[in-house]
C-alpha cells in the first residue's frame, strides 16, 4: 500500500491541474476513496496550489515557480500548444508562398 501511496502522491499535481490521463484520474480517485492519508495530502496540495495561484496573480513576479512548480502546469502546456500551432501555420503559409513564387518563376521561362 505504501508504494501505491507514493505513486498517487506523485500523480496528484497532474490530477489537480487536469493534466492526468483518464486512467490515472480513475486510479487516483479510487485510491483517495480508500486512503485517508492520501486524501489529507490531496487536500493540503489543493490548498497550497490555491494560495500559490493567488500569490502569482497578485504579484508581478513569477513567484509561483518558486513556491509550487506544478501550479501552472496546465497553463504552460496550453501556451506551448498555441505557440506550436502558430509556428506550424506560419511555416505552412511561408512554404506555400515559396512554392507559388518558384512555380511562377518556372512558368515564365
Amino acid at each position: 500500500m505504501k508504494n501505491k501511496c507514493e505513486l498517487i502522491q506523485d500523480l496528484l499535481p497532474l490530477y489537480c491541474d487536469g493534466c492526468a490521463s483518464a486512467y490515472s484520474c480513475a486510479e487516483v480517485e479510487e485510491h483517495l476513496d480508500e486512503c485517508s492519508e492520501c486524501r489529507c495530502f490531496a487536500a493540503s496540495y489543493r490548498r497550497a496550489s490555491k494560495i500559490s495561484a493567488k500569490t502569482a496573480k497578485t504579484s508581478r513576479e513569477h513567484t509561483i515557480d518558486i513556491e509550487l512548480p506544478y501550479a501552472t502546469l496546465a497553463e504552460r502546456i496550453r501556451i506551448r500548444r498555441r505557440i506550436n500551432t502558430a509556428c506550424s501555420i506560419g511555416g505552412v503559409i511561408a512554404g506555400a508562398m515559396l512554392l507559388t513564387y518558384v512555380l511562377d518563376k518556372l512558368s515564365r521561362k
